[in-house]
């Protein structure tokens, strides 16, 4: 190795050496290359080390003008170019086994945080700059997730010697080879291409359509795919072929299966990970860090039917009450529910398309009917203004405005008590249905976000909520401080809400 190349860092480095008399290759195919360079046994392909250096070649413009040599004659000097070597980062060993596997399709279930995402850009970015007229995808569920592979398979390259079409998330390699881009929103917008080389990132998220539609794409060419993501339950596309790539009996060749844990990741520090699963539910905990999918396809409330108890009961003199109240005025509901000290659901009430003036009448009578219960509230957006007619009328309340942290802490607050069966309600179908279809999100930053799917309510799940936040929380706050001590104990940031 030459002084300098820096060997064995994780950054990237170009060296250009340039090559006199060595003509440029030309193929007359647009997937040249396409069945050769086949990937080697442990991580290795035919022109680098597992330390990722890779080697393609460019013209050098610098060695003669352009009117030179479009004014070259088939005799004259051949065209010069430079070779090009690319250092990559260096994967940890499993990491490699996984994604240099050398099946056609490698399944990998894996935790967050386990760098999966940047190990197949490296795998993509190595196999596009070795083979010269590559066509590789890199292909997401939505437009987010798929910018993230973009951004990374673009960090690894010199900016200088490609060329970079942002709006189409399009990368053009000096020898020919390109990376795009995919969303898997439209299974129709997948069809009718060929590649070599794909990704399939958040697997576990895509529409099954859309894996079928890109299966096609690799007919032709007999490509490779990487198929990963963190685990969402068990009814997906992704758990079944993961479970068939498991069998021993299925062609090697084809199909392998790897398993990555967040603790699988050196640069991770296992503490971290220890303080998560004190904080997390378990089921919630064992699919996000230890990626094995789960039973329940929403992955948010398990044990739910063991909470079903008759709890509907009138006021006792002298108990304490807690209600969580979710607001809303025309296409969602406003919820009521009420829990005693024993975290019984005794009073539940769904309702919606009233005037405000109606709303706050009647939550102040069911308040007052419950030993004046304490209110804690969605405060966000049009619910600041109803917090502050409660709190005039002489209500015990307390806003919570939305974030995605504070609605995180609710959630997980509900879902441990439920799963803990602390928490006891009677058989609503409306607030079992939500419970049944409330589900979590990971962002493309690698947070956690929890909602109803698109097109659901979840008002029931929040009311409830927020009536176990007011418990846990032991708000017995006097009306003067109320919302001094609501805006120290509770983060106020904003979630956007339809009302």
């Amino acid at each position: 190795m030459k002084k300098g190349t820096n060997k064995g860092k994780a950054g990237r480095r170009v060296r250009r050496t340039p090559l006199v008399g060595q003509r440029k290759k030309r193929s007359n195919s647009p997937l040249m290359n396409s069945a050769a360079g086949q990937d080697l046994p442990g991580g290795q392909t035919k022109t680098i080390s597992t330390g990722r250096r890779s080697t393609s070649s460019t013209p050098d413009s610098s060695l003669s003008t352009s009117s030179q040599r479009e004014n070259q004659s088939p005799n004259s000097s051949p065209e010069l170019i430079r070779k090009v070597e690319l250092v990559l980062p260096r994967l940890y060993q499993k990491q490699t086994e996984a994604i240099y596997s050398p099946a056609r399709f490698a399944l990998i279930e894996s935790g967050t945080k386990t760098g999966k995402t940047l190990g197949c850009a490296i795998w993509l970015v190595d196999y596009a700059w070795n083979h010269p007229g590559s066509r590789c995808w890199w292909i997401a569920p939505v437009y987010k997730q798929t910018r993230i592979g973009f951004e990374r398979c673009k960090s690894l390259l010199p900016i200088s010697l490609i060329k970079v079409n942002e709006s189409e998330m399009i990368l053009t390699l000096p020898n020919g080879s390109i990376i795009e881009g995919r969303t898997g929103d439209n299974p129709d917008n997948l069809f009718g291409d060929a590649i070599v080389r794909g990704v399939v990132d958040e697997a576990s998220r895509l529409k099954e359509l859309s894996w079928h539609a890109i299966r096609t794409t690799l007919t032709q060419t007999q490509g490779h795919l990487r198929i990963v993501g963190n685990p969402k339950g068990k009814k997906n596309w992704f758990y079944r072929l993961c479970q068939m790539a498991k069998d021993s009996l299925v062609d090697k060749t084809q199909f392998s299966y790897h398993h990555l844990y967040s603790t699988d990741n050196p640069y991770v520090n296992p503490q971290e990970v220890e303080l998560a699963k004190h904080l997390l539910p378990r089921h919630v905990f064992e699919e996000l860090y230890l990626g094995i999918a789960q039973d329940d396809i929403a992955g948010v409330f398990t044990n739910i039917r063991s909470c079903i108890k008759d709890t509907f009961a009138a006021p006792i003199y002298g108990e304490s009450y807690y209600m969580g109240l979710d607001l809303a005025k025309h296409s969602d509901f406003t919820v009521i529910s009420i829990l005693n000290q024993k975290k019984e659901l005794v009073y539940f009430e769904r309702f919606n398309q009233l005037d405000w003036g109606f709303q706050k009448k009647k939550i102040e009578s069911i308040a007052q009917r419950y030993n004046n219960a304490e209110i804690t509230m969605d405060s966000t957006g049009i619910g600041d203004p109803i917090y502050d007619d409660l709190k005039e009328r002489g209500l015990s309340v307390v806003g919570l405005k939305f974030t995605n942290e504070s609605k995180k802490r609710l959630i997980e607050g509900l879902s441990i008590a439920i799963q803990e069966q602390h928490i006891s309600f009677p058989d609503i179908p409306d607030l079992l249905s939500e419970l049944d279809m409330f589900e979590y999100q990971i962002t493309p930053a690698g947070n956690v976000t929890y909602s109803a799917p698109e097109g659901y309510n979840d008002d029931c799940v929040v009311s409830l909520a927020l009536a176990n936040m007011c418990i846990e929380s032991g708000m017995k706050l006097t009306l003067a401080d109320t919302r001094n001590v609501a805006m120290e104990t509770m983060e106020a940031i904003t979630v956007t809400r339809d009302y």
